[in-house]
């Protein structure tokens, strides 16, 4: 039974993340490939920029991902009240591998989603407000102060993103640990053979240290219908100073005839709301000729 969001939790992150936008740094999983080649490996690459407002990853139809390098590249903005007169609308603009999107999403208005595989407790789905061009986004309806979820392209594009009311540097606790739990979505595909990407994340991350670790337990299901379960866990991953975004590598080493290869990548996400009370944030993965990426996102208990 999905469960239908609830306006007011949105009407509080609209109010407070209107101004906010897209962008990240780094190289995400996959590199670059040539149209409907493979995309490359990312192992050991470097930790990513927390030069972003809200994290994004876009992923082209030949695999190759994107991470947003900049606070424009990759925005993801919500405005409105959450009335009749005044409804949610997420702006959604992607300016990266080569592809210039931009449309509008009423949040205000949704439905269960589509994909049979994204009908986890949590997801509703939004269309276009004007443009009708069978674009959908699927987003967690059940964070107060954030939203991430995955955008879709009829023409085989995808991409992963994280937007919110981020936590002021002051109002993050300069010790103690926070545990965070949460669900995750995305997609990608191995040689040519998309999937989609659903399940749960769990973290927790020490405010001392500054240490994020991470685990994401989620289900890989291809076209066919063929399910393959896939482990995601952070390699090093740490809140910057004086920040409150969080960037790290990640990997995978558990192998299936959907994902026959170990993965390794990047993420990047920032603390939401009062106190750190959420997280949310994205990422990327390659290995072979594999390529994924997902959103995710959690509070605290």
């Amino acid at each position: 039974m999905i469960r239908k969001r609830t306006i007011l939790s949105l009407a509080l992150l609209a109010s407070t993340a209107a101004c906010g936008g897209g962008g990240g740094g780094g190289t995400g999983g996959g590199g670059s490939a040539a149209a409907g080649g493979s995309p490359t490996a990312t192992a050991g690459a470097a930790l990513p920029s927390t030069n972003f407002q809200s994290p994004s990853v876009f992923m082209a139809a030949d695999g190759t991902t994107t991470m947003a390098a900049d606070q424009t590249s990759q925005t993801y903005t919500m405005t409105g009240a959450g009335s009749g007169a005044d409804p949610i609308i997420l702006h959604v603009n992607i300016n990266a591998g080569g592809v210039n999107y931009n449309n509008d999403y009423d949040l205000t208005h949704v439905n269960d989603p589509t994909t049979a595989a994204f009908a986890h407790n949590v997801f509703q789905q939004a269309s276009p407000t004007t443009t009708h061009d069978g674009s959908t986004i699927v987003f967690d309806d059940t964070l107060s102060s954030s939203q991430y979820g995955i955008w879709q392209n009829q023409n085989g594009q995808i991409a992963v993103f994280a937007d919110g009311n981020d936590t002021p540097v002051a109002d993050i606790p300069p010790t103690g640990t926070a545990t965070y739990t949460g669900a995750s979505i995305g997609g990608g595909q191995t040689g040519g053979n998309t999937f989609t990407l659903v399940g749960d994340f769990n973290g927790k991350l020490d405010f001392g240290s500054r240490n994020f670790n991470a685990q994401w337990n989620m289900t890989a299901q291809n076209a066919a219908g063929g399910t393959a379960q896939l482990q995601v866990n952070t390699n090093q991953a740490a809140l910057a100073p004086n920040s409150n975004k969080i960037s790290g590598t990640i990997n995978s080493t558990a192998t299936s005839a959907i994902i026959p290869n170990a993965l390794s990548g990047s993420m990047t996400a920032a603390l939401y709301g009062a106190k750190a009370a959420e997280i949310g944030g994205v990422g990327a993965l390659s290995g072979g000729n594999t390529s994924a990426i997902f959103a995710f996102g959690g509070k605290q208990p």
